[in-house]
């Protein structure tokens, strides 16, 4: 069975059995906004042996999807390996995944494309699978038109339906908790993604920023240097004893420490060619390449537009 396929539903209405002396997968079909049934079958299917090696699919009519009320946001942390959540028809999962929306400026100077943040939630979606839009905000007056979304005057922000969230690592944790190849569902995995995406953003980040944000500048002392140098040194150990930072493979918390990483005066910082190799194959992903190039092409086409109300 596959999103889309057609089911007749007969009976017994309003009660589901699970019998151990079926071979077959189990379907389990709920309308909206009645998960509960879905998580106490899903309990129950995992508890026999007999049970382990079937797949169960849960089928949700009308738009279901996991955090719906009565207890179904449990199924996605729930659900086991051979089974699936996923609604009736792929209407209804394009209509859920493009809920999704990015929001950037309009338009930025050339420097920083390529760099601004929206980035990182656009290739976590490309990563992810999932489907998204993506919608601006004018870089004209940034610092205060929409601080109701972003209190800091900053871009991305996430709208996911009614959820909105601020900060590109919140948003890629929120990302991350909507597919299995971001983030892990074990928990072992996921305590290792959750600890190194942290780690991006409060050891690496927080010196990084300010180190080439002085340097830039001009500062000949930034006083960072030594520091900045100490944390690059511990990352060039772990990365030379390990190709990925969780898991044993790709998850978000790569995505998020390469992105820190790849800022070329950051990259061109000391020798560390464990690092240097870990950025290169990390942005040699087709979605990075993907994310960056749709990125600086909206950046391109705003050039056009502006050129084109200037000249009028």
């Amino acid at each position: 069975m596959k999103p889309g396929d057609s089911v007749q539903v007969d009976g017994p209405y309003g009660h589901a059995y699970l019998r151990e002396d079926s071979p077959r997968d189990v379907t389990c079909i709920a309308p909206h906004h009645e998960g509960l049934p879905l998580l106490l079958l899903q309990r129950a299917h995992d508890r026999p042996p007999r049970f382990s090696s079937l797949r169960m699919n849960f089928v949700g009519l009308r738009g279901f999807k996991p955090r719906d009320q009565n207890g179904s946001h449990d199924l996605t942390g729930n659900v086991s390996p051979e089974g699936k959540l996923f609604p009736s028809t792929d209407t209804g999962r394009r209509a859920a995944m493009s809920e999704l929306t990015i929001w950037t400026l309009d338009w930025v100077p050339e420097g920083p494309r390529g760099f601004v943040r929206d980035l990182r939630l656009r290739w976590a979606c490309e990563e992810a699978g999932l489907s998204y839009a993506v919608r601006t905000i004018p870089f004209d007056g940034r610092e205060t038109n929409h601080l109701a979304h972003q209190p800091f005057g900053q871009v991305p922000f996430l709208k996911d339906e009614e959820l909105e969230i601020f900060e590109s690592g919140a948003g890629l944790l929120h990302l991350a908790r909507k597919s299995e190849k971001l983030m892990p569902r074990d928990p072992v995995g996921e305590a290792e993604t959750l600890q190194w995406t942290i780690a991006a953003l409060n050891s690496i980040e927080m010196v990084t920023v300010p180190w080439w944000f002085l340097k830039i500048t001009g500062a000949e002392n930034d006083g960072l240097t030594g520091w900045m140098g100490s944390r690059l040194g511990h990352m060039e150990r772990v990365l030379s004893e390990q190709e990925w930072l969780a898991a044993g493979r790709f998850t978000v918390a790569d995505l998020l420490m390469a992105d820190v990483l790849r800022v070329s005066e950051v990259r061109a910082f000391g020798d560390r060619p464990a690092t240097e190799a870990y950025v290169s194959r990390v942005t040699d992903r087709t979605s990075f390449k993907k994310a960056q190039a749709d990125q600086i092409g909206h950046f391109e086409a705003a050039d056009q537009k502006r050129a084109e109300e200037k000249s009028n």
